[in-house]
């Protein structure tokens, strides 16, 4: 992977886990709102979306712990995501919808928070005999490397 963002610069890399998550991938659906007494009082993650992201996080402890990195993977350090989504059909959701339900399915586990995210493209694909979603997380350590 190669780093574009300027926030990276001087940053040492770190490792770089990849993850492939099979079955059709599922973009991040509009929370639910519950109200009360004509009052919202939360909203909440709709089930297809909420089971998706169990699937993505399952699969991705299963990587980190392939790659010898689940005890020592380093969070709140600085990333980039490089995201490819293979649809079963073209215009089948939102780019960032799909974007948000795997930052948001791995971010306690991977980043802390999904703001630490500072580059990677997302690609949408067509594939229909094998629909997932496969992405790749590099982390920079956030100390500067002094030249």
């Amino acid at each position: 992977m190669e780093a574009r963002s300027n926030e990276l610069r001087g940053l040492l890399p770190g490792p770089v886990l990849r993850v492939e998550v099979p079955g059709p991938p599922v973009p991040k659906e509009r929370a639910i709102p519950i109200v009360r007494g004509g009052r919202l009082v939360k909203q909440v993650t709709p089930p297809r979306t909420r089971a998706y992201m169990a699937h993505v996080l399952l699969f991705t402890e299963q990587a980190l712990s392939r790659a010898g990195l689940g005890r020592t993977w380093p969070r709140g350090q600085l990333y980039v995501v490089e995201l490819d989504i293979f649809r079963m059909r073209a215009g089948a959701g939102d780019k960032d919808n799909y974007e948000k339900a795997i930052l948001d399915a791995v971010q306690a586990r991977l980043f802390g928070d999904d703001c630490r995210v500072v580059d990677g493209p997302t690609r949408l694909h067509v594939d229909r005999d094998n629909p997932r979603a496969v992405f790749e997380v590099e982390c920079f350590y956030r100390r500067r490397v002094s030249r």
